[in-house]
């Protein structure tokens, strides 16, 4: 609260005091006063009326700095009203018994907000699981199919079925510290699972995979690495050069005490443009556009999951050459060498 711009919002009083020290020496005279006394009779009132408006000041002064204070550093700004003390004086009086109905009302909002999100993801976990059930009764009634039409069904379904794990890992995501559970894991297990699991995807690319240095081990959630790596994989396959060899190389290395997972690919790779955006949420970029229809949700979740899992992740590529995608374990509450 400025001093210079409170003295101008109490101009008016200033002005109307003005006057009443004129009125009051003019009738002072008017009696033939003697000049000593109306100079301490003007002096006393001059000196009151300056005590009452810097007392004034300080006191509002000091709420609205306070006021002031915790806005600029709470983040629930919803409770300031709860956090401050209540004023002396009549206006201050007004503001907090409004700051406070306005922080209660929006509480309440947000409270019934977060309630309809959780009751959303709710159904949107039931709703994956029940989708995922017929889909994986269709896997199996195509599974011995050989057929170019049985191939084509399979591979949508896989798809369809690799979106369905997106969505449910999404939802999952914002909380997912709940259900991490950390232990030692072994790169080589990890990968190998994966690998099964998208076997059909990697064998009909034609992928030479060329996998060294996984027998270590990292402390990490083996589910949701499962899953992160998983993504990084599906972009290779869904980025893959359209004619030649097509390689994958899977490969881990320590480093200062450090272990860096390797998944790098001679595909289409990225735009430098693109590059610093590809963990940006719903981010397609070029080759979103050029191949097939992205979400650009695989690596943003990729993203999310390494960093609450206390994990980074990086990005190196070159356009028609390579990407490779980085993940570090450090040496930290989630690594053990």
């Amino acid at each position: 609260m400025e001093f210079g711009k409170y003295v101008k919002d109490r101009r008016a009083e200033i002005i109307f005091g003005a006057l009443a020290f004129a009125i009051i020496l003019l009738l002072l005279l008017a009696f033939h006063t003697v000049p000593a006394l109306i100079i301490m009779v003007l002096a006393v009132l001059f000196l009151f009326m300056v005590v009452a408006f810097l007392w004034d000041y300080y006191r509002k002064r000091s709420f609205y700095r306070q006021l002031k204070e915790n806005l600029e550093n709470l983040d629930k700004k919803n409770l300031t009203a709860e956090i401050i003390s209540k004023p002396d004086f009549y206006e201050g009086q007004i503001l907090h018994e409004t700051l406070y109905v306005m922080g209660k009302s929006m509480t309440e909002q947000i409270s019934r907000a977060e309630q309809n999100v959780i009751d959303f993801k709710d159904y949107v976990e039931m709703w994956v699981h029940e989708a995922k059930l017929p889909v994986a009764a269709l896997l199996l009634q195509n599974f011995n199919r050989d057929s170019e039409e049985s191939d084509q069904i399979k591979k949508q379904l896989l798809k369809l079925d690799a979106y369905t794990e997106q969505i449910l890992y999404f939802t999952r995501s914002e909380v997912a510290e709940k259900d991490f559970l950390i232990k030692q894991v072994s790169l080589a297990k990890v990968f190998g699972s994966v690998a099964a699991k998208m076997r059909e995807e990697l064998q009909d690319k034609k992928f030479d995979i060329q996998v060294s240095g996984l027998d270590v081990q990292v402390m990490t959630d083996s589910k949701w690495m499962e899953f992160v790596i998983a993504q990084l994989i599906s972009n290779s396959i869904k980025y893959c050069a359209k004619e030649g060899e097509r390689v994958l190389e899977v490969f881990a290395e320590e480093k200062d005490q450090r272990v860096q997972l390797h998944v790098r690919d001679n595909g289409i790779g990225i735009s430098e443009a693109d590059l610093p955006r590809i963990f940006e949420k719903s981010f397609t970029g070029e080759n979103g556009r050029l191949r097939e229809k992205s979400t650009g949700m695989g690596l943003y979740i990729a993203r999310n999951l390494c960093r609450k899992l206390g994990h980074s992740i990086t990005a190196e590529s070159e356009q028609g050459k390579y990407t490779e995608i980085t993940i570090t374990f450090s040496q930290n509450d989630y690594y053990r060498p």
